[in-house]
């Protein structure tokens, strides 16, 4: 089964891959959210082309482990961004526990950003990289707990 993550922000959505064998993360592209929302071609191709069976969908749970009203809309966001490529039919894509599943993505920017800061890049350069990064962060640490 191959494992995709979406880090779905306002702007831009971080993409990552897994390996085939679902043991490495890798940061694979950054798209345009409204894109993603009004024409599900762009995902839909990446789903065909990597046979993508299962997403893992970054939510941004507050630091005390509780939904607030960001993770509603990136849940919300998720549903749109799904119905529009035909990963699902209808508006509750957001539940079908064996095709996608939201995993807690608290500070994986704040680390993607930290990364690349050592890098010596700037906040310009930064741009859109820091999507795909921490999608790839959570997407690994989901790997590793499922693979414990």
């Amino acid at each position: 089964m191959r494992i995709a993550a979406l880090d779905i922000g306002d702007t831009r959505t971080g993409v990552a891959l897994a390996d085939a064998r679902g043991r490495i993360a890798t940061p694979f592209a950054v798209f345009e959210t409204r894109e993603l929302i009004s024409s599900g071609t762009k995902l839909r191709q990446f789903i065909d082309d990597y046979e993508i069976e299962h997403f893992v969908v970054g939510l941004p749970l507050s630091l005390s482990g509780e939904e607030g009203s960001q993770a509603r809309h990136v849940r919300a966001l998720a549903a749109k961004i799904f119905k529009a490529c035909n990963y699902s039919a209808d508006d509750d894509a957001c539940l079908e526990e064996e095709r996608v599943t939201f995993y807690d993505e608290r500070l994986s920017s704040v680390a993607a950003k930290q990364a690349l800061a050592e890098h010596e890049l700037s906040e310009r350069e930064m741009r859109g990289k820091v999507d795909k990064i921490a999608a790839a962060l959570f997407l690994q640490s989901y790997l590793d707990a499922h693979n414990a």
